[in-house]
C-alpha cells in the first residue's frame, strides 16, 4: 500500500474535463509513481468538469512536467 510519504510532491489542479485525459496524460508523462484525489469541496464535484484534483507525485520532476503543462 502506498502512503502519502512515497509521494511526497503535490499539487492541485483544476480538471476541466474527463479524468481519463488526466490519467493518460499523467501515465505515458510521469517517470515515477503518482496518485490523485477529487477534492469533494471542488466546485462540481463528481461532475468532473471543473473540479480541484490533488495529485501527488513521487518524483519531483514528473510534478514539474506536470506544473509546466498546466501551464503554472
Amino acid at each position: 500500500m502506498m502512503t502519502s510519504s512515497d509521494h511526497p510532491f503535490h499539487i492541485r489542479y483544476k480538471c476541466a474535463g474527463s479524468l481519463d485525459n488526466l490519467t493518460d496524460w499523467l501515465d505515458t508523462n510521469c517517470a515515477g509513481g503518482y496518485k490523485y484525489k477529487v477534492d469533494p469541496s471542488g466546485t462540481c464535484a463528481g461532475d468532473f468538469a471543473a473540479d480541484d484534483v490533488v495529485i501527488h507525485f513521487e518524483h519531483r520532476d514528473d510534478m514539474k512536467r506536470f506544473r509546466k503543462m498546466a501551464g503554472d
